[in-house]
């Protein structure tokens, strides 16, 4: 049986089915093992396709990606159980209330966690309402965008660490290309916060407390020591710092218990794995090179794809990670041009996709932090799409300037 469709029309076709079954609110690891199926039919030919589906699925890569979800699952979980989060936050918002008001989201968005910005929200409603006085818009944008802003540096994020393996990069490669997007991040964000703070409360605070900032930041600093400083693997660097939270803190059997079921999600972990076999189905179609072939006749500008692409694609699903998954291997032939890596499309990809995470009006932090402070989804959204302006300038700015 010949090809049915072009690598490059079969994934358009797949994209829109997996739009199409993610917003009848089919599971999202059915979805994707549906949309994978049919990308293989109509670019591969039954045979090819299986073939490059067992490796996929069979891969020394696919192994080590579940394994660094299941680790870092579990450390953060850990953390969480044995309160490393509620040190922290006891010893920094004794600093100020309006340092807190955007610090303690920043913190809790150290745990990568469904829907986490919540966790920030119902600690910070007496400060944010009572304390600081302020607008139940400007309360949950303050949550949701600071609980963002370390998704491109921390080793621990699956969006990282999913751009990690579909580039087949190590994670401090990738943190090494990426960080100027935390930074364009905070200041997308720190303009308004900083306006809108300064009108409310004071700076009062009930004394800092540095030893419940050393035990509890210390994990962090760890992860970061290791990974970046160090280089060491992800999986490595993840297995010691979770012995060394045991060690230290020494979790009773049932805070490893509830960490282990939070590691092994069935959903998470399933949708990882056939997301990694689209990967492999993506790259052995020539999808890569096609797109590449079109985009450079049609006279397109390159930049624009790489960052239209993971955005348009983004905007349609409901997963970072997954987004990551889907969108750089199509790129692939621009990101990693003769198989090296150049650093400009591999930020302006990954800008793409970070100002998706921020603008998807589905977002589950956003959705539960809007019900949680009962704000009005059009001014939270203004505030949103104020700082992901001022994100995106200056992210271009720098990918034209850098």
């Amino acid at each position: 049986m010949g090809l049915l469709l072009g690598p490059l029309a079969a994934f358009v076709v797949t994209i829109c089915v997996l739009v199409a079954l993610v917003s009848k609110g089919l599971n999202i690891a059915i979805s994707l093992t549906i949309a994978t199926l049919l990308f293989g039919l109509l670019a591969m030919r039954p045979s090819e396709a299986a073939s490059h589906a067992i490796r996929g699925l069979t891969s020394l890569a696919t192994a080590k990606l579940v394994a660094t979800f299941v680790l870092a699952f579990y450390l953060s979980k850990l953390m969480g159980e044995v309160g490393v989060l509620d040190k922290i936050t006891r010893g920094i918002a004794g600093l100020s209330e309006r340092f807190a008001a955007i610090s303690v989201p920043s913190i809790i968005g150290l745990i990568p966690m469904p829907g986490g910005a919540l966790v920030s929200a119902m600690m910070l409603r007496d400060l944010y309402m009572e304390r600081l006085g302020l607008k139940r818009e400007t309360a949950t944008f303050l949550n949701y965008w600071f609980r963002h802003i370390w998704i491109s540096v921390w080793p621990m994020h699956q969006t990282l660490i999913m751009t990690a393996y579909v580039l087949g990069l190590s994670v401090w490669k990738v943190i090494a290309n990426l960080y100027p997007a935390c930074a364009v991040a905070i200041a997308g964000g720190l303009p308004l916060a900083v306006a809108t703070l300064r009108l409310h409360g004071g700076s009062r605070s009930c004394g800092f407390r540095i030893q419940d900032v050393r035990e509890g930041l210390w994990p962090f600093a760890l992860m970061a020591i290791l990974v970046i400083f160090f280089r060491l693997d992800i999986i490595t660097a993840l297995l010691i710092a979770a012995a060394a939270v045991a060690l230290a803190y020494r979790p009773p059997r049932s805070a490893h218990a509830s960490a282990l079921r939070f590691a092994f999600s069935p959903r998470i972990l399933s949708a990882v794995i056939v997301v990694m076999v689209f990967r492999e189905l993506i790259l052995a179609s020539g999808a890569p090179r096609e797109l590449y072939t079109f985009v450079s006749a049609a006279g397109i500008p390159e930049p624009l794809v790489l960052f239209l692409v993971p955005l348009a694609v983004g905007l349609a699903l409901a997963s970072e990670y997954v987004v990551v998954a889907i969108s750089f291997p199509l790129l692939l032939d621009m990101i990693m041009p003769g198989g090296v890596l150049d650093h400009r499309p591999l930020f302006l990809a990954f800008l793409g996709g970070y100002l998706r995470l921020y603008l998807f009006p589905a977002h589950l932090c956003l959705v539960l932090t809007i019900e949680y402070f009962r704000s009005k989804a059009a001014g939270v959204y203004k505030w949103i799409a104020t700082a992901s302006a001022i994100m995106a300038a200056l992210g271009w700015c720098y990918a034209l300037l850098c």
